[in-house]
């Protein structure tokens, strides 16, 4: 499985094998972040569904 960029309002890509749906689009307002060590580790997360 191949990592997705996060972008506002972007449609899900197919991934043309036709076997697997393509992954749920995640709003970016869901996506929390929590920094550690003044911005250092950055720590993203959200509510689980």
């Amino acid at each position: 499985m191949d990592n997705d960029v996060l972008v506002a309002g972007a449609a899900p890509q197919e991934n043309g094998d036709g076997k697997e749906p393509p992954p749920a689009v995640v709003p970016v307002s869901q996506i929390a972040c929590r920094e550690r060590l003044s911005g250092v580790l950055k720590h993203y997360y959200r509510k689980a569904a």
